[in-house]
This record gives structure tokens, C-alpha cells and sequence, in this order.
């Protein structure tokens, strides 16, 4: 066991004579094991080794039992060890996050708050975590980052046990009397990871009893694959940057697709950030425009058509077009807010009227003769309204989509065509009736919208 610790540690350069560690300690087999490892691996290369312990405060008398659990461990093998208690539930009602989510937060929160800048934190996460994590991320759709799972090394993170099965840790830790605190909840499949963890892995392990070693193989190419591309999206952005915070919109949009997503999240996360793939997705739309995108992390992408920088959110900053993507339309093939939206002139006689109009199929014409100025393409904006066809009232955007239930990050993505006097038409509601046809008009403008992959 120790041998396959060493290996990990010096495959992924972990670790160097005098380190200082932190070790995030719950009391479970996996963290006691890596405390133990550790505290050999002190006695060989000099390392100043402390642990902190999270009581979440989420099972009762149990929690109790593992704060407890820790001290007792703590002081048989002479480690510093730092306490805090925080009641999960009460922070989750504060923040609004999941459980999960928040005790994460918090915990690192804790963790960084008592160590210096040249402190590793090291986390007991095992090769069985990485697999349950990976399969998650496929359930939900990922990227080939999703695949890689949990990284062994990330900024002052290590994590010494990632390449070991939980079956190994178990059985060493029987073999050496190791005693360990087991936390009730993962015994059950209230938990999307449980039930990974006692439905799925047995399959796999049943069908392949080489699947730990598969899945190594596995996980070291796709690392080897998201290192280089991670090189070479590093080596784009030094090329596209124009100062701090600030990059060439149009250098950005001649990037391969592949390396693109990983320059915008990269340089979303340098100004603080925390992109989702919908933020992604409406960064790269107003690179071809112009507009805004509101970050997670209060932050704003702002492309002006030159430049695309990242500001930290101030009062001038919010106003009602926070989060705004306009383009100009063109008659043809326009692309934005991740769809293609095709416009087409044609010409509307007495008898395509009747087909059309009376087969219910014109909610997508507007008549060119009525539209006031030019078109553009937008995502929605506050105080937009529409009077549709065949309804008596004028209705905000806001009013029509809470009343179909469309949720907010759908809101921002439908694709709503204006004029200089507002809005004609809207992606799922149809056209103002004031640009509607009738049986006078003669020029029209036919509107398909399809994703943009399509």
C-alpha cells in the first residue's frame, strides 16, 4: 500500500522534502488511511503534517462521534489538529445551494482560512470516487474535463489516494487494525453517488475483473489528452489577451471550436467567474455581436465587437440589459443565442393568404411593408411587450412566459426579432399584430429557427 502511495505522490509530483500539509480529515477509512500514510511518509521526508475536521453537524449523536473520533486520532499519532462546527442545514436555507454543494463550499472555505499560501490541502478521494464522479458527470452531459473526473493535483489540492480502490483501502485497513468511523448515510441509495456506488460499480467490477486497472489506463490517456489541449488553449490566450481581463473578440472567434470552450472558461475563471456551459454558449454568441452576459461570481462579459473583457459587477453596471445579445439581421442565415435563425422574403398572393393564414401557419410571417427601420435578432429585455395575433391584449414578454411556466434560463435564449418601433416577433408566441399579413399584403419575410447544429 504504501509502495502504490509513493508511486501516486511522485507520478503527479505531489509532494517534496519539508512539505506542509493539511490533511482534510472526516474520520472514514479513506481519510484515516491517508493520515496514517502521511505521517510515515513525515518520518521519511520531513513533512509538517496538521488535519482540520468539518463537524456538519447533519447526523446528531454520530457527528459527535466522529469530531470525537478525529481528537482521539490526532493526538496517538501527534498531528495538530483544527475543529469547526456549522450547521449544514441552516447555511443551505441561507445560500439556497444543495446540501452537498454547500458543505463543499465551506469546507474548503474552512480549510484555505487556516493554512498559508504554501500549504497543500491534502483529500482522501479514491480511485472509486473518481469513477462515481465520472459516471455522475456523464448522466448529466459533460465535456472531456467531466470525463477526466477528479483531478490527482489541482492548485494547492493533492489527493494521494486517487489511483487506489476503496476494496484495497478497506482490506488494509482490517489487515493493520486500523480503526475508521463509517458515516450511516452512504449506507443507503437516498443519494445519486450511492446508488452508483452499490449498483452500478459491483456491475462493472462483476463484468471486467480487471476494471481497476482499466479504468487507470482509462483516466491517464484522457489526462494526457486534456493536458495538451489545456497547452495549447494557454498558448491562445496569451495570443488573443490585450491586457488584464481584456481579449481580440475577433482572434477569440477564429479559435477551433475545441479550443475555444476551454480559452472562455479559462479566462472567465481568471477574472473570478464560474461559468456553466449556457454561459459559455451566450459568451460565444456575443462574440459575433454585441452585448452582455452576467457571470456566476458577479461578474459581466462584455463584448463591444472588438474586445470581449470581464468586469466585476458596480451599480452603472446594473441596468435592465445585463445579460443582452443583439445582432443585426440579415435576410438569410443569421446564428445566435445557439440557434440558426433563417430569414426569408417571399411574396404573399390571395391564394397563399388563404393557405397560409387559415391553416394557422402564419405565426412565423411578418409583412415587410410594416416593419419600421431595420430588423435585429435579440434575446429578450425588460419591458418588452407584444400584442399577438388573435388576442385582444398587449402582454409584457415577462407575463406571457410565466404564464407557459418557461424558465428562466430558457427566457434568456429565445430568440425575439425587433424593429425600430419594438417587437415583432417572438420565438414560440409568434408575430405582433402589427406586422401580421392579411389579405393586403403582398412582400413577406418567412421566419425558421432551428438549433444551431442542425
Amino acid at each position: 500500500m504504501y509502495s502504490k502511495f509513493l508511486h501516486t505522490i511522485e507520478k503527479h509530483g505531489m509532494l517534496t522534502p519539508n512539505s506542509s500539509v493539511l490533511v482534510a480529515l472526516s474520520g472514514g477509512a479513506d481519510s484515516v488511511l491517508m493520515l496514517r500514510l502521511l505521517c510515515r511518509y513525515r518520518e521519511d521526508f520531513g513533512l509538517n503534517i496538521r488535519a482540520a475536521h468539518l463537524n456538519h453537524c447533519l447526523r446528531g449523536e454520530e457527528s459527535d462521534r466522529d469530531e470525537l473520533f478525529v481528537k482521539e486520532l490526532c493526538k496517538s499519532l501527534n498531528v495538530p489538529l483544527e475543529i469547526k462546527r456549522v450547521d449544514i442545514h441552516a447555511e443551505c436555507k441561507k445560500s439556497g445551494e444543495g446540501c452537498e454543494e454547500c458543505g463543499r463550499r465551506i469546507r474548503y472555505e474552512f480549510f484555505n482560512s487556516i493554512i498559508d499560501s504554501d500549504t497543500l490541502i491534502a483529500t482522501a478521494h479514491n480511485l472509486d470516487d473518481r469513477i462515481e464522479t465520472l459516471i455522475m458527470n456523464i448522466i448529466r452531459g459533460t465535456t472531456l474535463n467531466g470525463l477526466c473526473s477528479i483531478s490527482a493535483k489541482r492548485d494547492n489540492i493533492i489527493r494521494p489516494l486517487i489511483d487506489i480502490s476503496k476494496e484495497d483501502i478497506l482490506a488494509y485497513c482490517e489487515n493493520k487494525g486500523f480503526e475508521y468511523v463509517t458515516d450511516s448515510s452512504n449506507l443507503t441509495d437516498l443519494y445519486r453517488r450511492n446508488q452508483i456506488r452499490h449498483n452500478i460499480l459491483p456491475y462493472f467490477k462483476e463484468t471486467n475483473p480487471s476494471f481497476y486497472k482499466s479504468a487507470l489506463r482509462m483516466f491517464s490517456a484522457l489526462d494526457t489528452d486534456n493536458e495538451y489541449l489545456s497547452s495549447l488553449a494557454d498558448i491562445e490566450i496569451e495570443k488573443c489577451k490585450i491586457a488584464d481581463n481584456i481579449y481580440s473578440a475577433q482572434k477569440l472567434k477564429g479559435l477551433h471550436p475545441a479550443i475555444l470552450n476551454r480559452v472562455i472558461v479559462s479566462i472567465s475563471r481568471d477574472a473570478t467567474a464560474r461559468p456553466e456551459n449556457n454561459h459559455i454558449d451566450m459568451i460565444k454568441d456575443i462574440l459575433s455581436a454585441t452585448g452582455k452576459v452576467n457571470l456566476p461570481g458577479d461578474v459581466f462579459a462584455i463584448c463591444d465587437g472588438k474586445s470581449l473583457k470581464f468586469e466585476k459587477n458596480s451599480p452603472e453596471n446594473t441596468d435592465d440589459n445585463w445579460q443582452k445579445i443583439e445582432i443585426d439581421a440579415v435576410i438569410g442565415e443569421n446564428t445566435v443565442l445557439g440557434k440558426k435563425i433563417v430569414l426569408k422574403e417571399g411574396h404573399l398572393g390571395q391564394d397563399n393568404y388563404c393557405k397560409k393564414v387559415y391553416n394557422m401557419l402564419s405565426y412565423n410571417l411578418i409583412d415587410c411593408d410594416k416593419i419600421q427601420g431595420d430588423l435585429v435578432i435579440r434575446n429578450r429585455r425588460e419591458g418588452d411587450k407584444i400584442t399577438l395575433v388573435n388576442r385582444k391584449v398587449t402582454k409584457s414578454l415577462k407575463k406571457l412566459f410565466n404564464e407557459e411556466g418557461i424558465s428562466p434560463a430558457d427566457r434568456q435564449k429565445r430568440v425575439v426579432i425587433c424593429d425600430n418601433s419594438g417587437v415583432v416577433f417572438v420565438e414560440g408566441f409568434g408575430v405582433n399584430k402589427r406586422v401580421s399579413v392579411n389579405q393586403d399584403t403582398k412582400k413577406i419575410i418567412e421566419i425558421e429557427i432551428s438549433h444551431a447544429e442542425e
